[in-house]
């Protein structure tokens, strides 16, 4: 009698502490559907001041198992920039028995053999860290850190819940500040380097069927167009910075 009841203590307390709490994996509710729409803002102030914005769509479109035996979401994400629209796709799970959240990377990119790296940990509280990186997770040379700063109420479009916010750490100075809530998931980004920043606000979201905000009805300029005269932009953030862009248009094709 003492070895079932022993037995059924074992199982009821697999089911009911085998994962972690539901409310903390409502900090990224991943399911097919789940769209999210952001804005953008990057700005520089040497060697010239320069700004620019742009919109971006984040939807989940399916689900898929990969090499790894795992089972990922399909993110599609849209980014309407100037005159035309950037699409690339990603594939992140999250696991619910501990609550971490991962991505999916082939081995080409990861030095491991899981196919995937670590980027959040939703089970985290004031003050814990966790070796994560959402920004940085392709250099390897460094170590990941990512820690939760704060976790305190909070309102985004018209709703108020609770919202953690994180700081990866990883290759500072270069920092980034992103902030989860609670039922919507990734709501905002910050991140400072040197000479420029850039803010990512999130403006509208539907999730399991519910609307958050006022979409944008996003709009792409004819790319196919000539331009009449050769232009040179601005770069993005400054020229000494590796990843800084710079956009050109010719008049006439060039190969």
């Amino acid at each position: 009698m003492n070895k079932i009841i022993v037995l059924l203590t074992i199982f009821w307390s697999s089911i009911l502490f085998g994962q972690v709490n539901q409310n903390t994996l409502r900090y990224y509710p991943l399911d097919i559907g789940n769209f999210w729409q952001f804005h953008t803002e990057m700005w520089s102030y040497y060697p010239d001041p320069y700004y620019e914005d742009y919109y971006f769509n984040l939807e989940i479109i399916k689900d898929t198992i990969m090499v790894n035996q795992n089972l990922y979401y399909q993110f599609k994400k849209a980014k309407y920039r100037e005159e035309d629209v950037y699409t690339t796709y990603s594939y992140e799970r999250v696991d619910t028995l501990t609550g971490n959240v991962y991505r999916y990377f082939p081995d080409s990119i990861l030095t491991n053999n899981t196919h995937e790296c670590l980027i959040d940990s939703l089970a985290s509280s004031l003050g814990d860290s966790s070796k994560s990186s959402r920004y940085f997770w392709n250099q390897s040379e460094y170590n990941y850190l990512t820690v939760c700063q704060y976790v305190y109420p909070d309102s985004v479009l018209g709703v108020f819940d609770t919202s953690k916010y994180f700081q990866d750490m990883t290759i500072p100075p270069n920092i980034v500040n992103y902030k989860l809530f609670k039922n919507i998931g990734f709501i905002s980004r910050y991140e400072v380097e040197e000479g420029a920043n850039d803010l990512t606000s999130l403006c509208y979201a539907l999730i399991d069927n519910i609307e958050y905000g006022t979409r944008q009805e996003l709009n792409v300029i004819n790319s196919n167009l000539v331009p009449n005269t050769i232009e040179l932009s601005q770069n993005y953030p400054n020229p000494f910075n590796s990843r800084t862009c710079i956009k050109y248009f010719l008049a006439e094709q060039s190969s």
